[in-house]
């Protein structure tokens, strides 16, 4: 079974880095991804997963469970990429599934939410609050399909930047 959830996450990894279903786009924070260490991964995703793994749709094993952190890292990565095309909007690309209930929207939108909620608090105020009563944003009203016609798709990613 071990082997079966390694190949589902492979191929939800590679879709997002290389054909993406679809991207989320979140409003552009004001954060430098050059400035966060790994301990702020740890903590962000410490935070995103008490709230995640409590909603009915991340209750549920998928390749999201298999390495969190992979997906913290494609955000930021897209956080970075956005901001050098001096872009207003954050998008992130999505391997997985474009529907309204997909695993990985849900994943990236608190992700989204850690770090609008640093942004607006501090890093010590979110660190300190209760996961629980920090506000989580209304962060992906739009998303572009890849048959759409505004889907833009950043043909720079590889695995190995991860």
């Amino acid at each position: 079974m071990e082997e079966i959830h390694d190949t589902i996450f492979k191929i939800h990894v590679a879709n997002t880095m290389n054909r993406p279903l679809c991207y989320h786009k979140f409003k552009m924070i004001d954060i430098d991804t050059q400035e966060i260490k790994d301990s702020d991964v740890t903590k962000c995703f410490q935070w995103v997963f008490k709230k995640y793994s409590n909603t009915d749709i991340g209750n549920n094993q998928t390749s999201i469970y298999k390495d969190p952190g992979m997906w913290i890292n494609i955000f930021l990565d897209s956080v970075e990429k956005s901001k050098q095309i001096d872009s207003d909007k954050i998008l992130v690309p999505n391997g997985y599934s474009n529907t309204p209930f997909c695993p990985l929207k849900l994943f990236y939108e608190l992700v989204y939410s850690y770090f609008y909620n640093i942004q607006e608090y501090g890093k010590e105020a979110v660190e300190n609050m209760d996961s629980d009563k920090v506000s989580c944003t209304d962060s992906t009203s739009e998303q572009d399909n890849r048959d759409s016609e505004s889907y833009t798709d950043f043909q720079d990613s590889d695995l190995n930047d991860y």
